[in-house]
């Protein structure tokens, strides 16, 4: 089973468990209340990958600064990710979020003698359901993103996704 499946199973399951604990919308409460907490993201497109971040939000918009570990699959290369991510976000019903922002990687290559860092932009569109104020199960996907690498540019659509779980420590 990948990473990405595995993580997709235990968000699903983790939705059930607190699925009957707390379903009252808490989607306004405290419209500047700013709350922080570590979030995990599992991704799959052309690596699976692994991560963690620090993420800070409020009702309107969203920040995370975090590190990844990924696999590539084609060339089985492992790389290490700096990424920090700046959007928008919006009730959109009963404790379920929109977001939409901007997201910027550093990449290191581990394994390759002689490369040098990549870097990449993209675009992010998210979904996320808080069943709790202090828990939120999100998804994301990247439909637009520009990538160099080596002095190679890409420019790709729809290349990678990611499902997470944030915990938020003040909430």
């Amino acid at each position: 089973m990948s990473l990405f499946k595995t993580a997709a199973l235990v968000a699903l399951s983790s939705t059930l468990a607190f699925a009957g604990t707390a379903m009252a919308d808490h989607s306004n409460d405290q419209a500047n209340h700013v709350k922080y907490g570590l979030a995990a993201v599992a991704g799959e497109g052309i690596s699976d990958s692994f991560g963690l971040a620090f993420e800070v939000k409020n009702n309107i918009v969203e920040g995370s600064v975090g590190a990844t570990y990924s696999r590539d699959r084609l060339s089985d290369e492992d790389y290490y990710d700096l990424s920090a991510s700046f959007g928008l976000r919006k009730s959109l019903k009963h404790n379920v979020w929109g977001s939409v922002g901007l997201k910027a990687d550093y990449d290191i290559e581990h394994n390759i003698t002689g490369s040098t860092p990549s870097y990449g932009y993209s675009l992010y569109v998210g979904l996320a359901y808080e069943p709790t104020p202090a828990l939120e199960i999100f998804v994301t996907i990247n439909p637009f993103s520009y990538e160099s690498q080596s002095g190679d540019q890409d420019f790709r659509v729809f290349h990678n996704g990611s499902v997470g779980m944030g915990y938020f420590f003040n909430a």
